[in-house]
C-alpha cells in the first residue's frame, strides 16, 4: 500500500495534482487520486496514556503533554487529572482510588523519574498500581540526570528515555 505525505507547498494544490511515485517507477508521476484511495489509509491507533505528575511541580508533566500533542501521526487520550480537575477527595484512601481510576484505561504509564524524591510515596504507589493492572511503564529521565531511583529504573519495561520528545514517543509507539 503507498501512501502519499502532504507538504505545506503542495497542500495549495488539488489533490488530483499531487505528485507520488507510482510502483515500479523511479520517477515521480502525476497521478489521479480518488477518494477510495485515502479511505485505505490506516487509521492511527489511539493510546491511552497516563503521565505520573505532581500538581505542584506541574511543569514536566505539561512538557511532555505538549511533546505529544505537538507529535505526528500519534492519536492518544491523556487519563491524568491536571490540577484544574483535581481529585475532590484529598484523604489518601480517596487519592488512591482516584489515581486507580486513571490508571485503570491507560495503556502505558510514563513516570517522571527526577519528581520522585519529593513524592515517592505517590509515585511508588502508581507504579505498584500499574504493575497491579498489567500497564506497560516507560521513565522519562530528567533533563540533566544521570541516575533516576533505582525503583523507578526497575518498573520501567525499557532503559529510561532521555528528556527529549523524540525518545518519548519513540518509546511509546515501540511499547504500547
Amino acid at each position: 500500500m503507498q501512501f502519499l505525505l502532504l507538504s505545506r507547498a503542495a497542500s495549495t494544490r488539488r489533490i488530483s495534482e499531487l505528485p507520488c511515485r507510482l510502483s515500479g517507477t523511479k520517477n515521480h508521476h502525476f497521478a489521479k487520486l480518488r477518494f477510495h484511495d485515502f479511505q485505505r489509509m490506516p487509521n492511527l491507533k489511539n493510546r491511552m496514556i497516563f503521565i505520573s505528575h505532581a500538581w505542584e511541580y506541574n511543569e514536566h508533566y505539561y512538557k511532555v503533554v505538549n511533546w505529544l500533542k505537538d507529535a505526528a501521526n500519534l492519536s492518544w487520550s491523556n487519563c491524568s487529572i491536571t490540577t484544574t480537575n483535581a481529585l475532590p477527595d484529598k484523604t489518601r484512601k480517596g487519592l488512591e482510588e482516584g489515581m486507580t481510576r486513571q490508571i485503570n484505561p491507560s495503556q502505558v504509564v510514563l513516570i517522571l523519574g527526577g519528581m520522585y524524591s519529593a513524592h515517592s510515596d505517590w509515585i511508588e504507589y502508581e507504579i505498584n498500581e500499574a504493575k497491579r493492572l498489567n500497564k506497560t511503564i516507560i521513565a522519562i529521565k530528567p533533563w540533566g540526570q544521570q541516575r533516576i531511583p533505582q525503583i523507578v529504573r526497575d518498573a520501567s519495561v525499557c532503559e529510561p528515555v532521555g528528556w527529549n520528545s523524540a525518545s518519548v514517543i519513540q518509546a511509546i509507539r515501540d511499547y504500547t
